[in-house]
Order: C-alpha cells, then sequence, then structure tokens
C-alpha cells in the first residue's frame, strides 16, 4: 500500500558563537536538532512535486476541526506560523519532502487548513552573489581584481561550483554581529543546512562569469540549461539524524542520469499496458534559427537549422552568450563559442516539443511485476521507454522524466498515485550553419561561414 506519512518539524538552528577573551568560537557549536512536532494522519489533497530543474513543493490540506492540529497551536506558536513551521513526508519508507511551509491557507466556510511548503533550494532565490563571496574571487581569468574586492568572478561549470553558489548563501548567515557584551558571532538563525552530496557530473574544464547582484538560484538554473552543465537533486534528510544536523543533500548530475529504459516500461494498451492514462501534447514551441549576441553586444552570431526551416519555417530565437569573450577575440573564437550557445539552443528547440504526462496505475490495482516506482526503479532524469496506441494515434520512444508527481487520490483508501511529465530524449545529430556580424563605427564588415 502507497499510503504517505505527514509530519510537523521544527527547523534546525545555528548556536550562537560568543567571543573568548581573545577569538571568536571556532568553530561554531553544533546545531540544534529540529524535533518533530506531531503527525497529521487526517489530511487530503496531498501533492509532492519534483521537478528535473527546480526544487520540491508539497501541499496538504486538514480539516479545520480535526483535533490533531490542537498540538500545533501552543503558547509558544499560538497561531502556528509560516516559516517556522516545516513539513515533512514519507511515502514507502523514503523521505520525500521536507521543507518550511511557505503559505497557510484557511477556508472558515470549507473548514479546511491548506499548507503550501517549498524545500530549502527556494531559499537559494533572491539571494544573491555580492562582493566578498568566494565566487567573486575572479581567480581564472587574467586582469581580474582579486577577493575580497571583485564585483566579477568565475565559477566553474562543475560540483566545485555549485559549493561556490552554497558558500555566497552560507556567508550570508555566519555574518559576524556585535552587540553588547558577550558578543555574538553566529547568529542562531534556522540556517540553509544542504551538504553537498554525490557529484556524477563530469567536468567540462569551462567556466561561467558571475557579476555582483547576479542571483543565485538563477545563475544555477542557468548554468543547468547548458549542454555541460549541471543538475542538481536536493535530497530531503531525517531530521532525527545526528549533528552536524542538515535538512537536505545536493547531489550533482548530468544532464542525465541513467538509462534504465530496458527495464523501466510505461505502455498505455500496448506491451505491458501497465498505466492508466498517457496525455502526449505536440507542439508549442519551435526554433529554427538562434541569434545569439555576445556579452559586449560587440558580437552577433546566427545558428541556422536549415532542414527545420524547410519543414517549419523560420523561427527565431534571441539569446545574450555569456562566454567571456575578450576585446582581443578572434572572429573565429567568437563565431564558434557562440554559435555553441546557438547550437544548443536548436538541439533541445529544432523540432516541434513532444511533452507527455503519465498517470501510473495504482499498486492495488494491477499486480506488482508490471509496477515501477519513483526511487526504487527509476529517478528523476532517468531515461525510459514510453509507448502507448488509440485509435490511429501511436507513438513509442525514449524519454527523459521531468518531473515526478505524488498525489492523494479523491477516494477514501488515503493511495497516492504517481504521476510524471516526460520528454522526448533523442540523440538526432543534426547539422547547423553559421553567420557572423561584429559591429563597428562604418556599421560594415559582414561575414558568414
Amino acid at each position: 500500500m502507497s499510503l504517505a506519512q505527514v509530519y510537523i518539524t521544527t527547523g534546525i538552528h545555528n548556536v550562537g558563537g560568543t567571543w573568548n577573551g581573545d577569538h571568536w568560537d571556532d568553530p561554531p557549536p553544533p546545531r540544534t536538532a529540529a524535533t518533530i512536532r506531531g503527525q497529521i494522519t487526517q489530511f487530503s489533497n496531498l501533492k509532492v512535486s519534483v521537478p528535473r530543474k527546480g526544487y520540491r513543493t508539497a501541499d496538504v490540506t486538514v480539516n479545520l476541526l480535526s483535533p490533531e492540529l490542537a498540538q500545533f497551536y501552543t503558547t509558544d506558536d499560538p497561531t502556528f506560523s509560516t516559516y517556522m513551521n516545516f513539513l515533512y513526508i514519507t511515502w514507502r519508507g523514503h523521505i520525500v519532502f521536507w521543507g518550511p511551509i511557505i503559505t497557510k491557507e484557511i477556508d472558515f466556510e470549507g473548514r479546511t487548513l491548506t499548507l503550501h511548503a517549498k524545500d530549502q533550494a527556494a531559499r537559494l532565490e533572491r539571494n544573491f552573489f555580492k562582493i566578498g563571496d568566494q565566487a567573486l574571487s575572479g581567480s581564472g581569468q587574467a586582469g581580474a581584481l582579486v577577493w575580497p574586492f571583485a564585483s566579477v568572478g568565475f565559477i566553474p561549470v562543475n560540483f566545485h561550483g555549485v559549493e561556490l553558489c552554497f558558500q555566497a548563501v552560507n556567508k550570508e548567515e555566519n555574518t559576524q554581529i556585535v552587540s553588547g557584551d558577550p558578543m555574538v558571532v553566529y547568529p542562531p538563525v534556522i540556517p540553509f543546512a544542504v551538504k553537498m552530496g554525490s557529484n556524477n557530473h563530469t567536468d567540462s574544464g569551462r567556466e561561467v562569469s558571475v557579476t555582483r547582484g547576479q542571483e543565485i538560484w538563477r545563475t544555477i538554473q542557468d548554468i543547468g540549461d547548458r549542454t555541460d552543465g549541471w543538475l542538481l537533486n536536493f535530497v530531503p534528510l531525517d531530521p532525527t539524524s545526528g549533528p552536524p544536523y542538515w535538512f537536505a543533500r545536493c547531489d550533482v548530475y548530468g544532464q542525465f542520469r541513467d538509462d534504465v529504459s530496458s527495464t523501466v516500461k510505461f505502455h498505455y494498451n500496448t506491451g505491458l499496458n501497465n498505466v492508466r492514462n498517457i496525455q502526449p501534447v505536440t507542439g508549442g514551441e519551435v526554433t529554427t534559427r538562434a541569434n545569439v549576441l555576445s556579452d559586449d553586444k560587440r558580437w552577433n552570431v546566427y545558428s541556422l537549422y536549415l532542414e527545420g526551416e524547410k519543414k517549419y519555417g523560420i523561427w527565431v530565437d534571441w539569446e545574450l552568450g555569456n562566454t567571456g569573450i575578450k576585446i582581443t577575440s578572434t572572429p573565429t573564437q567568437a563565431r564558434d563559442t557562440l554559435a555553441a550557445v546557438g547550437d544548443a539552443v536548436l538541439d533541445a528547440y529544432g523540432i516541434p516539443l513532444i511533452s507527455v504526462t503519465i498517470t501510473l496505475n495504482r499498486d492495488d490495482v494491477i499486480p506488482a511485476p508490471s509496477l515501477f516506482y519513483w526511487m526504487e526503479d527509476f529517478h528523476v532524469s532517468d531515461i525510459v521507454e514510453v509507448a502507448g496506441a488509440r485509435g490511429p494515434e501511436s507513438f513509442s520512444g525514449l524519454y527523459q522524466i521531468d518531473a515526478v508527481r505524488l498525489e492523494q487520490e479523491n477516494d477514501n483508501t488515503g493511495q497516492m498515485r504517481q504521476s510524471m511529465d516526460v520528454i522526448p530524449w533523442t540523440t538526432e545529430d543534426r547539422s547547423y550553419y553559421h553567420t557572423y556580424t561584429k559591429s563597428r563605427t562604418d556599421n560594415t564588415s559582414s561575414s558568414s561561414g
């Protein structure tokens, strides 16, 4: 039976360090553990969403008259406050979510309390690189100012680059505070508390530039859009685990994890016939010509998919290439660097998109051998086989899992149903053509190649 367990917890807290006469506490005292405030067993509309690119979210609804709510309205927390309380969810023995409750939605007439939560990765939004961050050290590029004064830095496209992003977040929390006697240096705040985990991302040896005021989360997402970029998975951890206490582990991996299509197959009305529904949507966006500008707007490179233009017409997309092209860059360097960005756009959008939503059967509906479970048989970003047929429509192929959702059924069973979004996985080798221009005072000098 695929039932979920829902708990409310406190957050992990840093312990305030002090001035010890001639030095600050170093390292700071260990964190205090989160505590489980109580379990909710009478709930509805439970949903957990785990995207390939993004952070996990969770929603759950409780009846306002449920006696279980009383344990969360206490003298210390009379209003059951958002952000102070965390939603913790397990399913089939796996921890699937642990994050702060961001929104508490009350419906007095409907007698419901709905909680909306996000995992710790959401705290990277509206969190910006600042002068003094290690990411702005200027290392790797000649002529840059040296930390802590640099306002421009370079992040390697690898595991360490993610660490640099996290260091910028943690630096915010470890800001030295001097107030009274004794002086406090480590504020007892709820920390970001995400540790680095496994790494199977192949280091490309490349770097991307970052500047002061750049949002950390958007930077991580933009690098993840690169063909050589990383993808992240924030894996929630057990709040009762021992010190130093973490909310989640961040695993870094490449553009896909594993090809499990030889064993994991989702079929509708064909083959295993093991899913409840498959809903493919074709079209919506296509790009046959990508126009990429250099950071300084001097270079302008078109990547053209001529075969696609014959079939679909000319559809143009403009991109800004964050490439670090210098004033001394040659036309060949500029063309090759910017063209690589345009080629990546055409790889993704050169043909009409196909997105597919798959709704799996519950384990009390069909025999176990035909079932597959998230985190046991497949993970987000894995490659699986998908096939479907009904009337004149049929399709089959390899698809990458773009998101997984767990949703409670609207019946009295309490069962969780799995569904997912998948996108085509293709190794099609396309050829592109390129033209480039360099802006000059006489506004001439157009070349192609």
